[in-house]
């Protein structure tokens, strides 16, 4: 690598860390923002191609920014450099037979394997190498996963009975004069076949999944079960807690086992090979894709008779709507405030609460109580509410210290504690007696 190369490599990790790099935070939202920034895709500057980095390798990076500076995210010169690379023969013939012994172990397990067991020294393996060894031999893919469970095709006989959530990775789209990942979120109504949301995303996060839900709940009121994989948005507190107060039984799929959701993964087949398929080679405008997907689910899919129902999903559907098969969202329910975020936080003795790395003012008379914040995470710029007890309290204010220097302190009304019954216990004295009583024993 040269130094050109490595430049862009060390300013393009700079670019990853962002705000990380010059704002004070906790260990506890630290955390919280590598996941978050490990959730994105980035454009790799030597490879011109969109990657993801792990929430460990952002945490690395950010503290050897802390220690040593930008120096620190400068990528390292192998230490086995113009040194001889082959490995032993014993070592090569060990990775084939781990690969054969165990078809499905990858080759970051085959590496870890072979260094705890002392095979192989600590870095003497890297991935490329290793794939190398297998792909020669023709064994470096996995085998098919045989199925758990048996598997069973079915139908629902409701609409409502059963959503299914999931997303598939689009094309890029130009978005803000920039090419960007974009992502098809979807859900399906299972007894219908009828999409009831569906939006080409730039993220795939817990908020943008979440919006999608609450589109497809306003127009076509609440699931019984919405059926959803493990992915990071969909096991949220949020959407667990969003999921909990509508009534839904949020339903994951077994651990390392998505392909029960095979209605909704056969629908992204066919929007595959109908739709991507027939895209241009070039990047589209996102609110240009996002109408031409509208168009075809409409005239195309939804329009056409569906082999497993047998009945157009549109039909389908609206004919449940007329026979009132749908639990329609309570009329005096504000579904906005629904989906907005919470945390738990203890107010601190100065009146205060930490939330995205700064200091919030509440009410004085909370200090040392356990409140929940509640904010809506489409507004970033809104300050959270506070609530005890599912009830609101008041609003959080930006702590402004040079007002508090001169602001008037209020006497807060402290709970008197009920008057106790004296128990007539004296330690101390007790003590005393029996420390000088001793004494005097002692000189006789």
């Amino acid at each position: 690598m040269n130094d050109d190369d490595r430049q862009k490599l060390t300013l393009w990790r700079y670019a990853i860390l962002g705000p990380l790099v010059s704002v004070r935070l906790e260990h506890g939202d630290l955390r919280e923002l590598f996941t978050e920034a490990a959730t994105k895709h980035y454009e790799h500057p030597l490879r011109s191609e969109l990657v993801q980095v792990s929430a460990r390798t952002i945490e690395t990076w950010y503290y050897r920014y802390h220690s040593v500076g930008l120096a620190g995210l400068a990528p390292q010169p192998r230490k086995d450099r113009g040194q001889p690379r082959e490995l032993e023969p014993e070592l090569v013939s060990l990775i084939i037979r781990a690969k054969r012994e165990k078809p499905r172990r990858s080759i970051r397990r085959i590496i870890k394997i072979l260094e705890r067991a002392r095979k192989a020294k600590p870095g003497e393996l890297s991935r490329s190498t290793v794939h190398r060894i297998l792909a020669r031999t023709g064994i470096s893919r996995r085998p098919t996963r045989t199925p758990k469970s048996e598997r069973r095709s079915f139908i629902l006989e409701h609409a409502g009975d059963l959503w299914v959530g999931d997303v598939k990775h689009g094309p890029r789209v130009i978005h803000d004069q920039r090419v960007r990942k974009s992502y098809s979120i979807n859900i399906i109504d299972c007894a219908t076949r009828f999409i009831v949301a569906s939006r080409i995303c730039l993220s795939e996060c817990a908020v943008a999944h979440e919006g999608v839900l609450k589109e497809a709940l306003r127009t076509y009121g609440r699931p019984r079960v919405y059926y959803v994989d493990r992915g990071a948005a969909y096991k949220s507190n949020s959407l667990g807690q969003i999921c909990a107060d509508l009534g839904i039984h949020r339903l994951l799929t077994f651990p390392g086992d998505p392909e029960p959701k095979g209605v909704i993964e056969r629908w992204q087949q066919t929007w595959g090979a109908e739709f991507l398929d027939e895209l241009p080679d070039h990047p589209l405008a996102l609110a240009d894709l996002q109408s031409k997907h509208w168009a075809w689910l409409a005239r195309e899919y939804h329009a056409r008779e569906h082999e497993t129902t047998e009945r157009a999903p549109l039909e389908h559907m609206l004919a449940e709507v007329a026979n009132g098969q749908l639990r329609e969202l309570p009329r005096d329910l504000n579904l906005d405030r629904v989906f907005w975020h919470r945390a738990k936080r203890k107010v601190r003795k100065n009146g205060t609460v930490r939330f995205g790395g700064q200091l919030l003012e509440v009410q004085a008379e909370l200090v040392g109580k356990q409140v929940e914040l509640r904010w809506d995470p489409n507004e970033p710029e809104q300050r959270p509410q506070v609530w005890v007890d599912g009830s609101f309290v008041c609003d959080t204010v930006e702590l402004d210290l040079l007002a508090n220097a001169s602001r008037k302190r209020r006497v807060l009304q402290v709970e008197v504690a009920p008057p106790i019954e004296p128990t007539g216990l004296d330690p101390l004295g007790d003590l005393e007696r029996e420390h000088y009583g001793a004494s005097q024993g002692e000189r006789r």
